[in-house]
């Protein structure tokens, strides 16, 4: 720095000399000097850059500026001093700048608050840059004449800092930073120690900071020649690519392709860095090496096994696929067949039509980066004799049937099992068909095992108690615990035509449980079995229970369903005046104890087969199957067969055809007076009638007509909490108050009238009171009581509420 100026200097007349005045000479520039340390308390905090900023780039010469400058086109930042290695924990530093008086602040009361939000926006600042793991942090100390309000820089002043950074916390409004990390996938696709391609990565840089300064810019520099083989996002990096970072908070993402013909050797190596720099002059490098290998991946089929020897890495994968690394030398396989198997080549693809080698060493070179190989082993065949027409024959192998010879012909070594179509009947499977010299081999309703060789695996089954013997029926009597069952199960219901109704043969494909009273498996009915003809079980422990089981088609389809009642031996019959013999209970009660809730039995919807349980949620249904209500107005489900096809679904009152804004009382769109047997026709009623198919009672039963009660010989002789006796003329049977059961045009189910009055069906289609020579198919009589003494036949009952049934002898 200079300066001329004029000096007036007066002689000595005395001492006839000349003296110089004396110059006062005033510096222009402040010193500030600045000593930093790091506290011990973070060890990990480590110095990177000190800069001076917000520099005024001139001043006056010889007279302090009257006014600061408010103008950032006037000020400018100090070189960056990046620090040395031994610096990272202390440095210490001289620079000078212009004065800069930019005021005070008064508001300010804390140190910790002199920062960018509350300082004039040309103060001067020393700017120290800081890292923390992969934190990267910036500290502002504001320059002025004290630690909180004064921002002035005068001339001909120093400044002394003793800084020491405690921490990284924010909440300290002069300390900001952001958290880089910056990641690749390459490794995740490795054979070994070596990388493997395909390579479609992913290149990952997330950026963590509360706020959006400094702005953030990224390059990636390749390190190793790829020959133009290296994409980023698709375009090509040679060397060098400019990394957009979108998102300044949050994660940027980069797709890496890599694609050379072949890995060799001398060019196995992938090296990259990416730089990340921010606008307050720090960058951060991260560096990338991955040593790459070509794939071979060797896909095996079941018969045998592959080895492979000269590859740099090799590993079984968890879908059993071979993988090997290898550079341009290759490798050598070589395929042992298992017993059973020979070995049928060296494949290029799945379907095994392009042939490579016959032999079983393969001396692989590579072509691509990427090859699959398909060895194919070939099965000798193993005979497993059997009873082929009852049991289900499962194979992870293709399988023939031999039906002279009655056996599945498989692969050796396949893995196999057995089913019976009948578990409930099966004793065990033996290994010969003659009973003098077999072996058990097990006895378990199934049997699994690898076919090594001919051999017999023979079922053996019991006899079993043929419950349609004596007739067929909807609902079967099951009178023994833990006992063998079995029915007809080609025949709907009792398999007569009666008026309207002609039957049809059944012929299904599965059987299934739909429904078992009570919550447990198995407590009712348990081991159901088909076998193309009959329906097989066997009964559980539970004492008295109700079950229904479904005949189903291939497409899963419910075509008939039946009723089993496991009574404990206990039911017996009483005769009426009418003559009538009826049972001692209800369909489906399991006892007579008044006032429990098993005694009221099951709930029929006039006409329906199928029975419906009290309460709905307290038993069990099987797979597949849950209790649903229907009350739409879709005429496809108004159907007999749409109900014989769901029985697990109580049906609401039916659409009327004609208006279907108005409810039938049936839940028949197409309403019937034939469906349990009554011969009505022309529309007018008769008490003529023979069981029908669709009549829910047991062989030898039926539903009762309305003549079978003569109410002028009954009386109620005695009620009780939940029922009542009736006096017949000898005996006093017991009628629980079972209620009904409906649904509601919300589509809810409910109970009506538990415990308070009782309803029973016959099987006769209604009567208008107005003309009883007249047939109303919508509604049915019932015969009903209603305490405390009245006894009625109700000629006009709705079809679609679900009342019991008390079975009369046929």
């Amino acid at each position: 720095m200079s300066a001329v100026m004029t000096v007036a200097i007066a002689p000595d007349k005395e001492n006839n000399t000349v003296t110089l005045p004396p110059l006062s000479v005033r510096r222009t520039v402040a010193k500030i000097a600045y000593n930093i340390r790091v506290a011990d308390k973070v060890p990990d905090l480590e110095l990177r850059s000190v800069r001076l900023c917000s520099v005024p780039g001139r001043t006056t010469l010889f007279t302090p500026a009257s006014t600061p400058s408010t103008s950032e086109k006037d000020f400018t930042d100090a070189p960056l001093v990046e620090l040395p290695d031994a610096a990272r924990r202390s440095c210490s530093g001289v620079q000078y700048l212009f004065e800069n008086p930019q005021g005070t602040v008064p508001s300010i009361t804390d140190q910790r608050d002199k920062n960018a939000d509350n300082a004039p926006s040309c103060a001067s600042y020393l700017m120290i840059r800081a890292t923390r793991g992969s934190r990267i942090l910036d500290y502002r100390i504001y320059l002025g004449e004290n630690n909180t309000t004064d921002f002035n820089v005068g001339r001909n002043t120093s400044h002394t800092l003793d800084i020491t950074i405690s921490g990284d916390n924010e909440v300290d409004t002069r300390v900001h930073g952001y958290t880089l990390s910056v990641t690749d996938d390459f490794e995740s696709n490795r054979i070994g120690d070596y990388c493997v391609l395909p390579f479609n990565a992913s290149l990952y840089v997330n950026i963590e900071r509360a706020e959006r300064e400094p702005t953030l810019t990224g390059e990636l520099e390749l390190l190793t020649p790829t020959d133009g083989t290296f994409l980023v996002d698709y375009e090509e990096c040679d060397p060098r690519y400019d990394l957009s970072l979108y998102y300044q908070q949050g994660s940027n993402y980069y797709e890496l392709v890599y694609y050379p013909k072949v890995i060799t050797e001398a060019r196995a190596r992938l090296a990259y860095e990416v730089r990340v720099r921010d606008s307050y002059g720090y960058e951060s490098r991260c560096r990338f090496e991955h040593t790459l290998a070509n794939t071979l991946s060797i896909l095996l089929s079941d018969g045998g096994t592959v080895s492979v020897t000269g590859a740099l890495s090799s590993q079984n994968t968890d879908d059993g696929t071979l993988r090997a690394a290898c550079y341009e030398q290759g490798c050598t396989l070589t395929a042992t067949a298992d017993a059973g198997y020979r070995f049928a080549g060296w494949y290029a693809d799945e379907g095994h039509s392009e042939l490579l080698c016959a032999t079983e060493t393969y001396s692989y070179v590579p072509k691509t980066h990427t090859v699959s190989l398909y060895p194919l082993f070939v099965t000798e065949k193993v005979h497993i004799l059997t009873d082929i027409y009852t049991v289900r024959f499962e194979c992870d192998a293709p399988v023939e049937v031999d039906q002279d010879e009655e056996s599945f012909i498989v692969p050796a070594g396949s893995r196999c099992t057995l089913r019976t179509m009948e578990p409930a009947l099966l004793t065990g499977w033996y290994d010969a068909f003659d009973k003098s010299r077999r072996q058990l081999i097990t006895a378990d309703k199934t049997y699994s095992f690898v076919a090594t060789e001919k051999r017999i695996i023979a079922p053996d089954y019991a006899e079993g108690t043929d419950l349609s013997a004596a007739g067929t029926a909807n609902s079967y009597i099951a009178p023994r615990m833990q006992e063998i069952y079995l029915f007809d199960a080609t025949v709907q219901g009792n398999g007569r035509a009666t008026t309207g109704i002609t039957p049809q043969k059944l012929k299904g494909t599965s059987v299934r449980l739909i429904w078992q009273t009570g919550t447990a498996e198995r407590a009712v009915v348990c081991d159901v079995g088909y076998n193309g003809s009959r329906i097989s079980f066997r009964t559980g422990t539970a004492i008295g229970g109700n079950a229904l089981i479904g005949l189903f088609d291939k497409d899963g389809d419910c075509i008939w369903s039946w009723h089993i009642w496991a009574t404990n031996g206990a039911l017996t019959t009483h005769v009426y005046p009418s003559g009538y013999v009826f049972m001692d209970r209800n369909l489906g009660a399991e006892n007579l104890d008044p006032g429990d809730p098993a005694s009221r039995g099951l709930y029929y919807q006039w006409g329906r087969k199928d029975p419906f349980p009290y309460d709905l949620a307290a038993f069990d249904y099987g797979e597949g199957f849950a209790f649903g209500t229907y009350y739409g107005e879709d005429s496809s489900t108004a159907t007999v067969a749409w109900a014989a096809a769901h029985p697990a679904t109580l049906l609401g009152r039916a659409a009327d055809p004609s208006d279907p804004a108005q409810r039938l009382s049936s839940w028949l769109g197409q309403p019937s007076p034939n469906l349990w047997g009554n011969a009505s026709t022309g529309g007018r009623p008769t008490t003529a009638g023979a069981k029908s198919i669709y009549d829910p009672c047991p062989p030898g039963w039926r539903v009762p007509p309305p003549e079978a009660w003569t109410l002028e010989q009954t009386t109620v002789s005695s009620t009780i909490e939940g029922g009542c006796y009736l006096y017949t003329g000898s005996v006093w049977p017991y009628y629980p108050y079972a209620g009904l059961l409906h649904v509601m045009p919300t589509g809810k189910e409910m109970y009506v009238g538990v415990g308070i009055r009782t309803q029973l069906w016959t099987n006769a289609p209604g009567s208008p009171a107005s003309d009883p020579s007249r047939v109303d198919a919508t509604t049915a009589v019932s015969f009903g009581v209603l305490p405390p003494e009245v006894l009625q036949l109700y000629r006009q009952n709705h079809q679609a509420a679900a009342y019991p049934v008390r079975c009369v002898k046929e």
